[in-house]
């Protein structure tokens, strides 16, 4: 915060001034002050980073970890810029047991009270459920019903392109539809839960999807770390062989600091 000073300058022959004269120049640097203040725009960036371990060993070995990242971009001006990611890997007995990556990407434009244009994309990889990528592009509307400090929830529907490429196919490419909710809650100073869902079907084949959900319970250690625990689901209507199960269900414990 910048200091105002005010110098004033009296002749010697001027009588002395009285304390009640000092008090309009006070409210005049406490409202420069304050114009200042106001003035100052809110952080660039906004977001967190997070990692999780867990290791066995005895009768069988195994190593899981999991990165995550958040950021978000919101100067109060009716548009943001966000983007998140998860990558999960898992090893038994030094073979590859579980993969997953995720990662999002999205810009919305503010044009009503509560409602929202935005274009996102969304990235995931599975080998272990036959999905070498899938990418989907699209562009749609959001609306929130609410948006505050204890907690928010939005729904979101937009439609455009996805890319699927399985192992020794082809890569598909199809007019996509794609919809979900995002859902936060502030239990107590300290905790707060939340819960997403994503969905993206085929618009030619709407029993032809691929949705996401999680749900998550985040408490506080200090001002800009806590612990998370997220649970996560993949679920596949048409796997490519019926030996894979259409449901990946994933529990991630990570360590998270937020920025």
């Amino acid at each position: 915060m910048r200091t105002v000073n005010f110098a004033v300058s009296i002749p010697q022959a001027a009588p002395p001034v009285r304390p009640i004269a000092a008090v309009p120049l006070l409210l005049l640097a406490a409202r420069a002050a304050a114009a200042q203040d106001a003035t100052t725009p809110p952080p660039k960036w906004s977001g967190s980073f997070g990692a999780g371990l867990a290791v066995t060993s005895g009768n069988t070995n195994t190593s899981n970890w999991n990165l995550s990242f958040k950021a978000k971009r919101d100067q109060q001006t009716g548009f943001i810029v966000s983007a998140d990611g998860l990558m999960i890997r898992g090893k038994k007995n030094g073979q590859v047991s579980a993969e997953n990556n995720v990662a999002n990407a999205r810009m919305e434009l503010r044009f009503a009270n509560k409602s929202y244009v935005f274009g996102q994309a969304a990235y995931l990889r599975d080998p272990f459920k036959s999905i070498n990528y899938f990418f989907a592009p699209t562009a749609g509307l959001s609306y929130k019903f609410v948006n505050s400090g204890a907690g928010s929830f939005s729904v979101d529907a937009s439609a455009g392109a996805s890319w699927e490429q399985t192992p020794g196919k082809p890569v598909k490419q199809h007019s996509a539809v794609a919809f979900g909710e995002r859902f936060t809650r502030a239990l107590s100073k300290t905790a707060s839960l939340t819960h997403g869902f994503a969905g993206n079907v085929v618009a030619t084949d709407v029993t032809n999807g691929l949705y996401t959900s999680s749900v998550g319970l985040a408490a506080s250690v200090t001002g800009h770390t806590q612990m998370k625990v997220e649970v996560l689901n993949t679920y596949r209507t048409t796997p490519p062989t019926a030996l894979i199960d259409k449901s990946d269900l994933s529990t991630v414990l990570s360590f998270v600091y937020k920025y």
